[in-house]
């Protein structure tokens, strides 16, 4: 009986040693529908003017579409770096970074720096120079913890094309790239090659669209924009219109004289603001319709003309966004496009929130635009405090006119 007892005992420890603990499953992510992670290289790392990231540039297409799709498209975080290859973007910490996040999409691009740096290889399934598993095992992770991927087609560098090698090694990629998305239905891709390059002539950007063969000026990137928009909108919800206090007194132009003309400018500037133009530019100012604000300049050369008021009322710590819809009449010349900047200074330190920074990215089209414009985040820090002020207007690249009509101006917390 004592040696029937001592063997259960004995089965009983066993089992105890060697059945595993069942691992207690964590409920699935909610993740927000229209937040999404960037990671990739020096053309996606583009997005901002800035490392802190409040400045964000009018040639990045991501940006171009948020601001088509009514800021229905929000950045999560970006990750990308200048120079980077898909193992250095795609590393295990920045996968990591990318599930972390809200987001649930998440756009990865490209391998021109593979290329350039390690030759013709297989950069989407693996090799021993590389990610082991290529960019696909990284996506793999990325879709297993609930994120839709977007994968970008390579355009490649114009330098490749008298490269046969490096040339097929773009194909390949892309080739690749589209087999796994039909393997995997929610895997998204966007043809950036079919929006920004010429039609048979591989690796080659339109005309004005890349200044380097590389990447993206303002024209092609908004040209990339409008593509961008174009397959996400079906794939986003619907705008939210939550009622938020706005900063920024008059915003809503209701009334639309009492400002100052400065300068070159004229006509009727609505209460609190103060119109500005660079030497070399002058503007017109009036209301429009109810609600509306219409510029329009005249340049001689590169600058700006904007309007500006002072806020009041910002408090340390608290975190701020400026907004403005844009409507951009068709046959601009030398226009970049209109932008937003909204500035901090206490304690002699200013820091500034951009959206459509102009930098060195040449012109934008003459078509007609619709914009919704928004700068990133600006907390404002410690410290005596100096102004707190908005800024909305047109930026010309160089000679030439153009006109717009603004509306919804505001200073909001996020």
């Amino acid at each position: 009986m004592g040696r029937k007892v001592a063997l259960i005992l004995v089965a009983c420890l066993v089992l105890l040693v060697t059945t595993p603990p069942r691992p207690v499953e964590a409920a699935p992510r909610e993740r927000d529908a229209e937040q999404i992670a960037y990671l990739g290289d020096s053309r996606v790392a583009a997005q901002f003017n800035d490392p802190i990231q409040h400045v964000a540039s009018a040639r990045f297409f991501g940006n171009v579409a948020a601001q088509l799709l009514d800021r229905r498209l929000k950045t999560a975080l970006n990750l990308a770096v200048s120079g980077q290859r898909s193992d250095e973007y795609l590393s295990d910490r920045n996968v990591e970074q990318a599930i972390a996040s809200p987001a649930l999409w998440v756009l990865v691009f490209g391998v021109v720096n593979d290329i350039a740096q390690r030759g013709a290889q297989d950069y989407f399934a693996g090799n021993l120079a590389g990610l082991l598993h290529g960019v696909r095992g990284q996506i793999d992770k990325l879709r297993t913890a609930g994120l839709r991927p977007i994968l970008v087609l390579e355009p490649g560098a114009a330098a490749f094309s008298a490269d046969p090698a490096r040339l097929a090694s773009v194909a390949a990629y892309n080739n690749a790239v589209r087999a796994y998305a039909d393997e995997h239905p929610e895997v998204i891709v966007f043809d950036l090659p079919a929006a920004t390059t010429l039609a048979g002539a591989p690796l080659l950007f339109r005309s004005g669209y890349a200044h380097d063969g590389v990447h993206l000026d303002n024209l092609g990137g908004i040209a990339a924009g409008q593509a961008f928009a174009a397959l996400m909108a079906p794939l986003l919800p619907a705008a939210s219109n939550v009622a938020v206090e706005n900063l920024v007194p008059n915003g809503e132009f209701a009334q639309p004289s009492g400002g100052e003309a400065s300068g070159s400018t004229r006509g009727t500037v609505p209460r609190t603001y103060v119109a500005r133009c660079d030497p070399g530019l002058d503007a017109d100012v009036s209301a429009g319709e109810p609600g509306t604000l219409r510029m329009t300049v005249r340049a001689m050369a590169a600058g700006t003309c904007s309007l500006g008021a002072d806020l009041l009322g910002e408090k340390v710590g608290q975190a701020y966004r400026e907004s403005v819809g844009a409507e951009v009449a068709p046959g601009a010349v030398g226009l970049t496009g209109p932008y937003l900047q909204l500035q901090v200074r206490r304690a002699g330190v200013s820091l500034d929130a951009f959206d459509n920074f102009w930098g060195t990215g040449g012109p934008g089209p003459d078509a007609a635009r619709s914009l919704s414009l928004e700068t990133p985040s600006l907390v404002v820090p410690d410290g005596a405090r100096e102004w707190f002020t908005t800024r909305f207007g047109l930026h010309f690249s160089g000679p030439g006119g153009a006109s717009a009509t603004f509306s919804r101006h505001r200073v909001t917390t996020p």
